[in-house]
């Protein structure tokens, strides 16, 4: 029964994540990554001209491991898509695609209070300002799909999640965001 509520969720996701992202535009050849190192120059030339629809799985895997970190804010927004589907449809075959995406979508309080905990303590500055770059332009359907990403990790895979992290994720930022633009979604109807 698992499995068939599983793959029903993953098609429904799938689904949503195409139909909120769709409309997204490609951010220029010249805005995916900056040129500073070898590893940020590789996932530029590997994404460069191609479509989020056209990456699969495989190729996120073989040429774009922690490679979400590196985009720039407007191919961050492009790419995502790309990243969330191989999260749902492939969760067993891209750990590293899995994680990465994850840590990308916790706020940057969230983390550090998960990751660097003694920095927290001692209240070190947090990075905001990368985070809301990526996420502020983010429509209400593409944050609830988002959502609905965190939540079936949530549910279907929490015990591969020492930290709680999709939960933790929606706690620290996404549930409030979407109620957020939910409500200026209401406004505008």
């Amino acid at each position: 029964m698992k499995m068939s509520q599983e793959g029903a969720e993953i098609a429904r996701l799938a689904s949503k994540i195409y139909n909120a992202f769709s409309g997204i535009e490609y951010p220029g050849d010249d805005e995916i990554a900056p040129a500073d190192g070898l590893e940020e120059k590789e996932v530029a030339d590997a994404l460069r001209s191609k479509d989020w629809r056209e990456l699969d799985s495989k190729f996120l895997n073989n040429y774009c491991i922690a490679s979400i970190t590196f985009l720039h804010f407007r191919a961050y927004r492009f790419f995502l898509p790309a990243f969330l589907l191989a999260t749902v449809k492939d969760y067993g075959k891209v750990p590293e695609i899995v994680q990465d995406t994850v840590f990308s979508l916790l706020d940057p309080v969230s983390y550090q209070k998960l990751y660097y905990p003694e920095l927290y303590k001692e209240k070190e500055a947090v990075d905001w300002y990368t985070f809301l770059c990526r996420m502020k332009p983010l429509t209400y359907h593409q944050v609830d799909a988002i959502v609905g990403v965190l939540e079936f990790l949530r549910n279907y895979h929490t015990e591969d999640f020492p930290h709680k992290e999709p939960q933790v994720a929606l706690e620290g930022y996404w549930l409030e965001r979407l109620k957020l633009e939910r409500g200026e979604e209401e406004q505008e109807s």
